[in-house]
């Protein structure tokens, strides 16, 4: 294993997927497991801790235990708060996530914030993010956000660090804004990604059935495939 970074992750779950159909998207089987425990791959292998899932107070329970699975060699990594304003927009996830991540890791010098439903994004993603946070965080005394930037496409996508510094902006959010408006107001440091991994989410059955097209796996997904 990576070292552990001292940076821990938010995840956030407690989305309603209106759009797609009554169905829990978080859910949804993609290569072998469900959506959102994809998430919780990619944090714990990028180096992450502690994690925090955020859940909606009504999120099937198949959420948390999809992701409590992938933890559990290594116990407690995985935390789950649950956001009891959910319905009110992303904001309150994040809120939610923060207040409780604060709680288990109070001298954290940021947070980098997952979404459930990218399922490309991995471990070696996060762990590259991670990492150029914390190199320029030591060099840096003014808070900044890092991003990763799809190259091709020439946008941003996720996960997003937050510093330390912003998490005062956090608590003022509402509504469905989640991070961007801050990532926006303040200095950011930018990180390319060859592939589109950090914008490819299942937010309708269209992009499901894309996402479930590709075949572009990473080499080190291909021997899990066959176990499924």
């Amino acid at each position: 294993g990576r070292e552990m970074s001292p940076l821990p992750g938010i995840i956030l779950a407690a989305g309603l997927s209106r759009r797609m159909e009554g169905k829990c998207k978080l859910l949804l089987p993609f290569r072998g497991r469900a959506m959102v425990a994809h998430a919780a791959r990619a944090a714990l292998d990028g180096g992450l801790n502690p994690v925090v899932l955020v859940v909606g107070p009504h999120s099937p329970s198949e959420v948390a235990q999809a992701c409590l699975k992938e933890a559990s060699a290594e116990n407690g990594r995985i935390r789950v708060a649950t956001a009891e304003r959910a319905a009110m927009g992303q904001a309150e996830s994040l809120k939610a996530g923060l207040t409780f991540m604060r709680k288990l890791a109070p001298d954290a010098p940021g947070v980098m914030v997952l979404l459930g439903d990218l399922p490309l994004v991995d471990g070696d993603l996060v762990q590259r993010l991670a990492s150029a946070f914390l190199a320029a965080y030591h060099e840096q005394n003014a808070p900044f956000c890092v991003v990763p930037r799809a190259e091709r496409e020439g946008r941003r996508g996720n996960p997003a660090v937050l510093h330390a510094g912003l998490f005062a902006d956090v608590t003022r959010l509402s509504g469905d804004v989640g991070a961007r408006r801050i990532i926006a107001a303040h200095p950011l440091l930018e990180i390319p990604c060859a592939g589109d991994a950090c914008l490819a989410d299942a937010d309708t059955p269209e992009a499901y059935a894309a996402l479930l097209e590709r075949t572009d796996v990473p080499e080190d997904m291909a021997p899990r495939l066959s176990r499924s």
